[in-house]
Order: C-alpha cells, then structure tokens, then sequence
C-alpha cells in the first residue's frame, strides 16, 4: 500500500522534526524520522492496527516521542490526515476529512 501525507500532516511532522533539531538534538529527530517511517511500512500492511478516532480514521501512538500518527485507508493508499502532539487540541484535524469519512 501506498502511503501518501496531507500537505498538513507532512508540516506537523517537519515541525516536530526541526523542534529537536532546533533543541540541538540531530539524533533525535532521526529516531523519530525512523520510527514514523517504520510504522508507516506496518500500518501499511496492517492497517486495521491503530485505535478508531473517528468513522474512517485511526489513530497510531509513536513509542518514546509524544505524537500519534492519524490516518485513513484510501482505495490502495494509506493517507496520513495529521501527525498530533498529545497537548494538541483534540480533534483538530477533524476538519480535513469529510463527514463521510473519507
């Protein structure tokens, strides 16, 4: 399956990227650049793994950083509607969805 960011999504996750590396911590930043790239290629395979968030949507924490992937099976693409800090307001991506869920 092909994965494939909302232009939000991919922002949050720059975002998140250049605060460590703004922190001075390079490594950091490419744990987490990793680890999201490894849940990608799962949730690719296994997309049923994350929780529900809304009809359409699931929600998948990262280990050890304090963000959950948000994402929607597409036809053959897995979509990533938004990458979420935990003190973000919840449900905030909603918007980029459709009210069917899709």
């Amino acid at each position: 399956m092909q994965v494939r960011f909302l232009a939000e999504a991919a922002a949050e996750l720059d975002e998140a990227l250049t605060h460590y590396q703004e922190r001075g911590d390079q490594a950091l930043a490419e744990r987490m650049l990793a680890q999201v790239s490894g849940l990608l290629d799962l949730l690719a395979v296994h997309p049923d793994l994350g929780h529900v968030a809304a009809r359409g949507v699931r929600r998948f924490g990262l280990k050890r950083f304090p963000f959950d992937l948000v994402y929607r099976v597409d036809g053959e693409q897995l979509v990533v509607v938004a990458v979420v800090h935990h003190r973000r307001k919840p449900g905030f991506w909603q918007t980029r969805i459709s009210p069917s869920g899709g």
